[in-house]
């Protein structure tokens, strides 16, 4: 569901900067006595964005530059054109929130099968102190037979 989202404001970003790259100069006229209304912080994925958002006649416009430098894009103006790159090496979000939620279910799987393990090994470990009392009962019986005190306890 995330990634639905990543991929749609991505596919926001592209459109707006290749909309902003080519009709430039024929929206320059008509920003023209335009007031800018505000402008606010972005945040992406909680990293503030460098450039504020500006609100024109109620659409908020970010730069792309700062926008594509968040997600991992390097960003370049070529011949008119907003370029787009994936930087190399750059951690993809929803993977390592995958991975991470893997991990902790091994952790979580491998603390059962200890905590399993360590009752088992309290149940043997009962079970042998219960047998050695036992053992010890007989033991003191046989010997108070053997001399002859079955009357008397031995301690």
């Amino acid at each position: 569901m995330m990634k639905k989202y990543l991929y749609l404001l991505f596919g926001i970003f592209i459109g707006l900067g290749l909309s902003l790259g080519i009709g430039a100069h024929a929206e320059v006229t008509s920003m023209i006595g335009k007031v800018v209304e505000g402008s606010f912080p972005v945040l992406i994925n909680g990293e503030k964005s460098e450039k504020d958002a500006l609100v024109v006649d109620g659409t908020s416009y970010l730069p792309v530059r700062s926008a594509g430098q968040l997600f991992g894009y390097d960003v370049s103006f070529i011949d008119s054109q907003v370029i787009l790159k994936a930087r190399e090496g750059v951690v993809n979000l929803e993977k390592l929130r995958s991975l991470q939620q893997e991990q902790t279910q091994i952790n979580d799987e491998e603390a059962a099968a200890k905590l399993k393990k360590w009752e088992q090994e309290k149940k043997e470990w009962d079970k042998w102190q219960e047998d050695l009392e036992k053992e010890r009962e007989e033991h003191k019986k046989d010997l108070e037979e053997w001399l002859g005190l079955s009357d008397k306890k031995v301690e």
